[in-house]
């Protein structure tokens, strides 16, 4: 995923908004927002739910969740600088 400034900005706008404390975006226990990591299912239904905006009819692929797992739980996360 390219990192663009506009996502920059956003990405450091919620971090300021949020201040996560390990995940930069945290599970939740019990409907609470915890220091977990999220879950797949989570990510499953971000990306369904952006498709879904974008107009895109076909099947999300499980591969694009994958990748998307794999990004968000990169150690070279964006910090605040």
């Amino acid at each position: 995923m390219l990192l663009t400034p506009k996502l920059l900005e956003t990405l450091r706008e919620y971090w300021r908004w949020m201040k996560p404390k390990t995940y930069l975006f945290p599970g939740t226990v019990k409907g609470w927002r915890a220091d977990t990591p999220i879950t797949e299912k989570i990510v499953w239904q971000a990306v369904s739910e952006a498709a879904k905006r974008a107009g895109i009819t076909k099947h999300v692929s499980t591969h694009s969740t994958a990748v998307n797992i794999i990004i968000i739980n990169s150690s070279s996360a964006v910090s605040p600088q």
